[in-house]
C-alpha cells in the first residue's frame, strides 16, 4: 500500500512555498534535487492539422539512469498519418545545457523549452544521416495555468 497522501491544506501549500489560488512562473522552472532517483520533465503533445501526433519530453536527468548527476536528454515521437512512427532520443553533456529555476527555461544545445505561463517556445533539432526530424513550436495559452 502506498504512503502517498494528497496535500491540500493551507499549511501544505505554505510549507512548499505555493499559493493555492495562483500559479507562479518559478513553479514551471527546475525544481528537482540532486538526489538519486529524483527526476522531472517538461512535456508537450499535440495532434497536428495533418493528423500527425507529436510528443516531446525534456529531461535534465534521464529517469532510467537513477543517478544524482544530470544526464540531459529529450525524446521526440512523431506518429505520421500513415501510421509510421519516428522516434528520437537525444542525449547531451550537462555542460552543454541550461536549466532555469525562475521559469520554464531549458536549453539543450540548439534545442529549447521556454515559457512564461502564457507563451511557450519549443524547439527540437535532430539531424542524422537517414532523416531529419525537428520541431519549432510556439504555443499561446487560451486558459489560466494550473
Amino acid at each position: 500500500m502506498s504512503d502517498i497522501t494528497l496535500r491540500k491544506e493551507a499549511a501544505d501549500y505554505k510549507r512548499l512555498g505555493l499559493k493555492p489560488d495562483q500559479i507562479e512562473m518559478w513553479e514551471d522552472g527546475r525544481r528537482d534535487q540532486a538526489v538519486k532517483g529524483h527526476w522531472e520533465w517538461w512535456y508537450f503533445d499535440a495532434l497536428l492539422d495533418d493528423g500527425s501526433q507529436l510528443v516531446l519530453q525534456f529531461f535534465p536527468k534521464e529517469p532510467s539512469k537513477k543517478s544524482v548527476e544530470d544526464s540531459p536528454s529529450y525524446r521526440m515521437t512523431l506518429t505520421l498519418p500513415d501510421g509510421r512512427v519516428l522516434k528520437k532520443n537525444v542525449e547531451y553533456d550537462a555542460k552543454d545545457c541550461y536549466f532555469g529555476k525562475d521559469k520554464a527555461d531549458l536549453r539543450f544545445g540548439q534545442s529549447l523549452f521556454t515559457g512564461d505561463l502564457q507563451t511557450y517556445r519549443i524547439k527540437a533539432d535532430v539531424n542524422d544521416s537517414k532523416e531529419q526530424i525537428g520541431a519549432d513550436i510556439t504555443l499561446a495559452s487560451q486558459s489560466k495555468p494550473y
